[in-house]
Order: structure tokens, then C-alpha cells, then sequence
């Protein structure tokens, strides 16, 4: 197939919801060559081939995505999800940190900064990152349990 890097992405898309790892890998790869600075596009990359068990390409294609200079905070998140499952904690804990600054009432994000905090060995910036998702998020159960 030729064709643009969105129908690619949409057929990576498609290809990873049918548990097709391999195929959406290629599929992103060629979304990726036809714009190779766009972060999310990078990160979607990334998230596939540690779906798939590379580690060691997911996590060097979270490092190379994360400093492209459209990496937005949902961006940022994924690729410190990326990094944080491939045991790399401090580097991970940045970028959700980053995240969080770009969007600061996110809860989702600040529970992930809580999260990578917690596996940096940050304890008092995981319960902080907790308190104020909770302010956003009263009822949030995951944030309570969390938080216990």
C-alpha cells in the first residue's frame, strides 16, 4: 500500500487491534519515515514494539521520540509509560514530570507521575502527585488506593 502517514497510522491502528503486532510495526515504521519528527507517531511506534516484547527497540525509540520538539503531554505520558515498563525509572519519571507541567490538571497524567514516582523511589512526590489528582478527582478509587 502507498499512501499517506495518517492511512498508515490507521492501518497500524487497525492492525494492533487485531493483535497483529508484527504487521503494525511495519505499518508505523513507513508512518514514521514519511514524517520522522512526529513525536506521537514516534511514541505509537515505540508502544507497539514493546507490545510485541523488543524491549530494547521500544525503549530506544521512547529515547528518540521523547526530545522531538512536538512532543505534546499525552505524548510525553506515553512514552514515560514506555520507558517506566522497560524498568527505566528515572528516565521515565522525567518525562511524566514534563507531562504533568504541560498539563497540570490532567488526572491521568498526575496519577502516572505518581506512578513513575513510586518506582523512582520518590515517595513524597508520588503522594503529592496523588493529592492533586485527588483534588481534581475526588471519586477517583484508583488515586484512593493508590494513595494507601
Amino acid at each position: 500500500m502507498s499512501g499517506s502517514a495518517e492511512q498508515w497510522r490507521d492501518e497500524g491502528m487497525r492492525l494492533s487491534a487485531r493483535r497483529d503486532h508484527a504487521g503494525a510495526i511495519r505499518a508505523f515504521e513507513q508512518a514514521v519515515r514519511l514524517v520522522p519528527g512526529d513525536a506521537a507517531l514516534a511514541a505509537r511506534l515505540a508502544l507497539e514494539r514493546l507490545t510485541y516484547g523488543d524491549i530494547d527497540a521500544a525503549r530506544a525509540g521512547a529515547r528518540a521520540a521523547r526530545d522531538l520538539p512536538d512532543a505534546d503531554a499525552r505524548t510525553l505520558d506515553r512514552l514515560g509509560h514506555i520507558l517506566n515498563r522497560t524498568a527505566d525509572f528515572d528516565e521515565a519519571l522525567d518525562l511524566f514530570r514534563r507531562a504533568s507541567a504541560l498539563a497540570p490538571n490532567e488526572v491521568s497524567i498526575l496519577k502516572n507521575l505518581a506512578w513513575g514516582a513510586q518506582h523512582a523511589g520518590q515517595f513524597a512526590e508520588a503522594e503529592e502527585a496523588l493529592r492533586r489528582a485527588l483534588a481534581l478527582a475526588p471519586s477517583d478509587d484508583k488515586a484512593w488506593f493508590s494513595l494507601s
